[in-house]
């Protein structure tokens, strides 16, 4: 599938191709933070990095795409604006064996590399793996594995296979039975609900601020992320509404340079867009659904710090921490109540 002329050959790109993700991978970079102690708003120090790779490597000395570098740094920011050398010390502080870990456990790759390069997107993967992985996160942590045919039925209309094996306790409802069905819901849990919502929030940031900007256009509540690997060789974009993720990947199947300077948000994005519009024409922009292990405290978002008299308006953000965060409780704003106009009221979405 894929590809200018398909009746070539039966190669599907989108299951069996597998090439770097890029900065696609970063969001499980950050997933492993925020499972492991850091908040969005957790401040890392962007500036020069030398790192031993052990052996006879060279030192690790990663930069930004745009050669600066940007000092104290919240998660968030690091993420939104895709923030390489923020990416590796985040990734230096968590361990990179736990990176790999969430990478294997979330069906990118079974035995990914412990190096800092990972988190940059290094390790190669599949479209459909990198898909199912951002469909788990949207599931708000559960277990979600693709599939193409989802039920087949007889001229009967006796259903002979369906996908979803769950059971349905009061489905078949009787005459006069106003008790309300129950879908007991065992799918595997991939990461907590709080985590989940955490980098679901940070990646609708990309949006709103970052450099998947021109996902706006939309005119519905999306998340996603670009990937760019170097010399523009590979274009990603993934993104999100709360029901429906779809992934694009722009690439040559003997790998060459797109152009200079070409990126997931100028080749693959725009893809995005036009299909997700078509998708989306006649469906209701609708917030993220917010956990109840989560709790929204007002911070500055460029300091991680709570506001001043003196922040602009424009920096203050209602950003998402857990429970079990020492915050200050005068805060917190709970998400039990009318969670989605509430927050449209203050502004996330």
């Amino acid at each position: 599938m894929g590809g200018y002329v398909d009746a070539v050959n039966q190669f599907n790109r989108a299951t069996q191709a597998e090439r770097q993700p890029g900065s696609v991978m970063k969001t499980f970079g950050y997933i492993t933070a925020l499972e492991n102690g850091l908040t969005p708003a957790t401040m890392i120090m962007d500036e020069p990095i030398s790192l031993d790779q052990g052996g006879d490597l060279p030192p690790y000395e990663p930069t930004n795409y745009s050669n600066e570098f940007y000092g104290p740094t919240s998660l968030r920011s690091g993420l939104e604006n895709s923030i390489n050398v923020t990416t590796v010390r985040m990734a230096s502080q968590v361990g990179l064996d736990k990176i790999s870990e969430v990478i294997s456990r979330f069906g990118i790759s079974e035995h990914p590399k412990a190096i800092y390069s990972s988190v940059l997107g290094s390790i190669e993967t599949s479209l459909t793996n990198i898909v199912t992985a951002y469909s788990i996160i949207v599931n708000g942590g559960k277990k979600v594995s693709p599939a193409i045919i989802e039920k087949i039925q007889d001229r009967d209309g006796q259903t002979i296979y369906k996908r979803d094996e769950r059971k349905c306790e009061g489905c078949l409802v009787q005459e006069n039975d106003t008790a309300i069905p129950t879908l007991y819901d065992d799918r595997q849990r991939i990461t907590d609900t709080a985590t989940a919502y955490q980098i679901t929030s940070m990646l609708e940031g990309v949006v709103q601020r970052g450099t998947s900007f021109r996902a706006k256009s939309i005119g519905k509540i999306i998340g996603g992320k670009t990937g760019t690997t170097n010399n523009s060789i590979d274009s990603w974009f993934i993104g999100f509404s709360p029901d429906l993720v779809a992934g694009v990947y722009v690439g040559f199947d003997i790998p060459r340079t797109l152009g200079p300077r070409e990126t997931g948000g100028s080749v693959a994005l725009p893809i995005f867009v036009d299909f997700m519009q078509n998708a989306l024409r006649n469906v209701p922009s609708t917030p993220f659904r917010v956990p109840e292990d989560v709790k929204f405290v007002k911070i500055n978002r460029k300091t991680g710090a709570l506001p001043t008299p003196a922040t602009p308006k424009e920096d203050i953000i209602f950003e998402a921490f857990k429970l079990g965060n020492a915050i200050e409780e005068d805060q917190i704003v709970s998400p039990k109540n009318d969670t989605g106009s509430q927050l449209e009221n203050m502004g996330i979405y």
